[in-house]
């Protein structure tokens, strides 16, 4: 036990470090002189780690505890308060950026260790440790410490097991600069007091992270682990985050129709100071691509090595800028590039910024230059022609701001002024002012910490304060793709109901789906889950901006494809997909599609991924009906429009697009499987019939009257697709409950000898699927009256399988067996 001068030497973390070790109980609040008190005045024995039983991460924190506050006097290790990390949490230098990381604390001092008492052991200690520094965080401390105190050898080589974790993991100038400060450090020194705050600062950057609205949109591993751990220069794991944001941002601007792979950032790298950095990231351990970004809003300028399907969009070859620029800052005073872009106006703004408003905030201190960096942000990100923030829009459109034109590099001029970057800010742009809390009708309200507000001279725009990017427009509020994001509902947007309110949180009291498997984890009742913090579109007043929110992520990619176009109907069109290659003597089969969202989401690019692969797979023209939706055009219209596309195919599929019309099938999910199973049984009832080889029917509606009370009972706490939204849907497409039992709207109620005429039906069924009943139903009904039907039933599968087959591995044998069921049908 210490005595108190000894106590009082530690400093307060170190303190409750003893506390925590020797069982003290009700300290976590006391300062230090109470705690000293408290360790003083312990009775009983303390709770060493010999009886102790720990594993895991548990156990690492206290083995770390062990080494560097250990029990035996023999080797107390004696740490100056001096030289202690500071307890107050320093800002790092980056402004307004939405993290704050804690800026790295001076490392503490180290104390050197006894050497083995022979030449032969100190020969064996090297290999020891270094085996021990791969394994220490798995093993249990109780032997451990108590080796610590009677093996000089075991000693000796966990202490250097130290330096071996500290130079496989945080190699850098940072640790170069505290070996050197050690002679023979590799030998001598003691070195678990600063492994233990070089992995606390990670601890606490991936806490932050995690915690934050970038923790729910994306794993940690998209950094890689040598940027959390070991960034030389604080502004890299800064960096890294924020390329990673402006790349989720750009694809979901752009519906996900243009595909930037979003591989982990293994590498940030300063190229021009202030300006331009080089990214590196890793698609696999040997395929690496790299391209500079500017430092501000982390847009690509220039690829430097590129895999063939990245998909960075980079505008321009920027390749000539920057290499100048490198040159002449070892030679000359390095301008930024705000000063050498071409400014309008130069009476009323400073380099697009209003002067007054400049003026106004110059003694606003810290708040104004966070002000100030993110209206440099703004601009920085308008600047660039057809940039993602460049065009006039509302957040209605955002999904098509990226116009898919590459343009040309910005040139250089050359003559007797100095070069200039040919690019200019729009008017519309400028800043008048830049704001953290909510403006207009919610004044002074407060934002989300990740946005902030742009007065310009013709509107107020919502923006990622992070790298500039518009989210949203004052009249439309924050766009509903970018405000599922950031998980928060900003000042500006629309009022979510209360999250005590029951109108959509399902009720906590219904018993377990079967899908549970014994666990609670597949439920979606918990108040405290992330995903609670999410508005539900069906507890919002109708708004056909509610279509613009973002599709259930985890698709696909697309696979390329003969040819692609959109061939325009009456009321309605389809986008037909030709495989590549010659087709078959007879021509092509068709597969008519029709996409899933209730009858009121989805278009004809949401299920594009899906349609290639029915393409490729089973090498046939897939034809996707962009049918009318609900609530503006409710039943039968979609019926109709289905209709419409088969009496095209019949009438022109040949001429136009070679169809085989002895091939055709049919095939929907979820609403679309609706419409697909109707479909065939018009053929069947049509005079002629027409006569259909197939139908492919993934997670279909086929009841309409079914509720909770019956087909929905098992599944009905089961994810995304709750009996609330479903019945949401359902009054959308379906507002008179008479036409609920109509066979057009529930093929389930069909007559048999109807259903009798059908051809031969596949049907994909989700275990966790409240449309599950209902599905295997409607199979057992075809197969009783003689018709040729398989149903796979996907364990433990949610809803939106065919949506997530690029992450769910069920979701991609799902989409796998049905192109071999399609292709089998077609031979």
């Amino acid at each position: 036990m210490q005595t108190e001068a000894e106590l009082k030497k530690l400093t307060v973390p170190q303190l409750k470090a003893l506390c925590k070790e020797r069982r003290v109980v009700g300290y976590s609040k006391l300062a230090k002189d109470a705690l000293v008190a408290k360790l003083l005045g312990q009775s009983g024995a303390v709770g060493g780690p010999v009886g102790s039983s720990r594993s895991g991460t548990r156990a690492y924190k206290h083995l770390r505890t062990s080494l560097i506050y250990p029990q035996s006097n023999s080797v107390v290790l004696t740490i100056p308060t001096a030289l202690q990390p500071p307890t107050d949490v320093v800002p790092a230098p980056e402004l307004a950026f939405y993290l704050e990381f804690p800026s790295s604390p001076e490392p503490p001092a180290m104390t050197s260790v006894s050497l083995p008492p022979s030449i032969s052991q100190r020969k064996r200690v090297p290999r020891f440790a270094l085996v021990l520094s791969f394994i220490t965080q798995f093993l249990e401390p109780s032997d451990i410490v108590q080796c610590l105190l009677v093996s000089r050898m075991f000693r000796y080589a966990v202490y250097l097991s130290a330096y071996q974790q500290l130079s496989r993991n945080f190699a850098g100038q940072r640790l170069s600069s505290v070996f050197s400060r050690y002679s023979n450090v590799s030998q001598t020194i003691n070195l678990w007091p600063y492994l233990t705050q070089r992995l606390d600062e990670v601890s606490t950057r991936r806490k932050l992270f995690m915690e934050s609205f970038l923790g729910r949109l994306f794993p940690m591993n998209i950094i890689s682990d040598r940027l959390w751990a070991s960034p030389d220069n604080e502004r890299q794991l800064v960096i890294a985050i924020r390329f990673v944001l402006t790349r989720h941002f750009f694809k979901i601007s752009t519906d996900h129709n243009r595909v930037w792979k979003e591989s982990p950032v293994v590498d940030a790298q300063p190229v021009i100071p202030g300006e331009v950095w080089k990214i590196t990231v890793a698609h696999s351990r040997k395929d690496l691509e790299s391209c500079y970004v500017l430092e501000q809003t982390c847009e690509p300028l220039t690829a430097l090595s590129l895999s063939s399907d990245s998909g960075v969009p980079v505008r321009g070859d920027w390749s000539a800028y920057i290499e100048q620029r490198a040159q002449a800052a070892g030679t000359a005073v390095v301008q930024p590039l705000m000063d050498r872009l071409s400014w309008q106006n130069h009476e009323e703004y400073d380099r697009g910024i209003s002067r007054v408003w400049l003026k106004r905030i110059e003694g606003a201190g810290e708040i104004g230059r966070v002000k100030k960096a993110i209206a440099e942000r703004y601009i920085l990100a308008c600047v660039f022609d057809r940039s993602l923030s460049g065009s006039w829009m509302s957040s209605t459109h955002m999904q098509q701001d990226w116009m898919g034109n590459m343009q040309d590099g910005p040139p250089l001029t050359a003559g007797k002024l100095k070069p200039k970057v040919n690019m200019f800010l729009p008017a519309h742009h400028h800043v008048e002012s830049v704001h953290l809390t909510a403006t207009g009708r919610r004044k002074n309200q407060p934002l989300h910490g990740a946005l902030a507000v742009v007065q310009t001279p013709g509107r107020e725009y919502f923006i990622l304060r992070d790298c500039g990017f518009q989210v949203g427009t004052e009249e439309d509020g924050v766009s509903m793709l970018s405000l599922d994001r950031v998980h928060k509902t900003p000042a500006g947007s629309f009022t979510p109901p209360s999250l005590d309110s029951t109108s959509w949180r399902q009720s906590t009291n219904q018993s377990t789906p079967r899908c549970s498997r014994g666990s609670s984890r597949n439920t979606w009742n918990s108040t405290t889950h992330p995903l609670a913090t999410i508005v539900p579109p069906h507890t919002l007043p109708w708004d056909p901006a509610l279509r613009n929110a973002p599709a259930v992520p985890g698709g696909s990619a697309l696979l390329p494809v003969g040819k692609t176009q959109d061939i325009d109907l009456k009321y309605t069109k389809f986008r037909a997909f030709t495989p590549e290659g010659e087709p078959p003597k007879e021509g092509w089969p068709c597969f008519i599609f029709f996409h899933g969202g209730g009858w009121t989401f989805g278009n004809i690019s949401s299920e594009n991924a899906f349609s290639t692969n029915m393409c490729v797979r089973a090498n046939c023209v897939v034809l996707s009906v962009d049918y009318r939706l609900a609530p503006e055009h409710k039943y039968p219209i979609a019926v109709e429009d289905a209709i419409e596309s088969l009496d095209w195919v019949v009438k022109n599929g040949k001429p136009v697009l070679n169809i085989d019309l002895g091939k055709v099938a049919v095939g929907g999910s979820s609403s679309g499987g609706n419409l697909a199973a109707i479909l065939a049984l018009k053929a069947a009832e049509a005079s002629p019939p027409i006569p259909l080889v197939f139908q492919l029917l993934i997670v279909p509606v086929t009841d309409n009257t079914a509720s909770v009370n019956d087909r929905w009972a098992s599944n009905a706490l089961t994810p995304w697709l709750s009996p609330e939204r479903m019945l949401w849907f359902r009054d959308n497409y379906l507002p008179n409950k008479e036409d609920y039992t109509k066979w057009d709207a529930s093929p389930i109620f069909a007559p048999e000898a109807l259903l009798a005429k059908v051809p031969k039906t596949w049907i994909a069924v989700c275990e966790c699927d409240i449309l599950a009943d209902e599905g295997i139903a409607f199979g057992e009904k075809l197969k009783a009256v003689g018709v040729p039907v398989e149903v796979e039933v996907y364990k433990g599968a949610p809803h939106p399988i065919m949506a997530m087959d690029g992450v769910l591995k069920i979701g991609a044998k799902m989409v796998s067996e049905a192109a071999a069921a399609l292709k089998k049908a077609f031979e």
